[in-house]
């Protein structure tokens, strides 16, 4: 029967740590190319002209009143990067792994005794005479014959059966349980595209 020691020793703990950072490294691959794909895409999609309110240009007069309004558009197609649009990268931080086993032990124990006693006892006599008589002596004195036969028997038997019985019961439930920690990071520095201003020559 396994200890309870040995029960946790079974615990697969290498190859559970081993799995889970394959699969960490695994997803953090695919988020990684998922997000450069997302700068991509925001890069390549444009707005048309026009569709974009970049601000929005106020005349006053002396008095500060406002006495014309006009709303300025993007005149060029703008990529949705350029509108302020950036991928998100995250980052595993923290992995846990966590096992709760529950064991539990229990004995059984049952004792069939049987006890047994007999005493015999037995008692026989026999007993047997004859007597003869002949001639004057047989007829003053005769003859006699006497024999006696006694047996006793005596018998005492005790008897002792035993019966051990033991029965274990061994239950045992595990969980485990895998958490990892997932956090936006800053984007490396040349998977998003960067921006530039440049002032329109005349």
């Amino acid at each position: 029967m396994a200890s309870v020691g040995q029960k946790l020793l079974d615990v697969p703990f290498g190859d559970m740590i081993k799995e889970m950072a394959f699969a960490i490294a695994e997803g953090q691959t695919a988020l990684d190319m998922n997000s450069i794909n997302v700068a991509q895409a925001l890069a390549e999609t444009e707005l048309e002209a026009g569709s974009v309110i970049l601000y929005i240009e106020e005349t006053v007069d002396a008095d500060n009143n406002v006495t014309a309004t006009n709303v300025v558009t993007n005149d060029q197609p703008m990529s949705l990067l350029t509108y302020g649009l950036e991928p998100r990268f995250y980052e595993f931080t923290e992995s846990i792994i966590e096992v709760k086993m529950t064991i539990s032990m229990k004995r059984e124990y049952s004792t069939e005794k049987k006890y047994g006693r007999e005493f015999k006892f037995t008692n026989e006599s026999k007993i047997k005479g004859s007597y003869q008589s002949g001639g004057l002596a047989g007829l003053l004195f005769g003859k006699a014959k006497v024999s006696a036969e006694n047996t006793t028997n005596v018998a005492y038997t005790s008897t002792y059966d035993a019966t051990y019985k033991s029965k274990y019961t061994f239950n045992e439930s595990g969980t485990s349980l895998l958490r990892t920690t997932l956090k936006p990071v800053p984007p490396p520095e040349r998977a998003v595209p960067t921006v530039r201003v440049k002032e329109a020559t005349e």
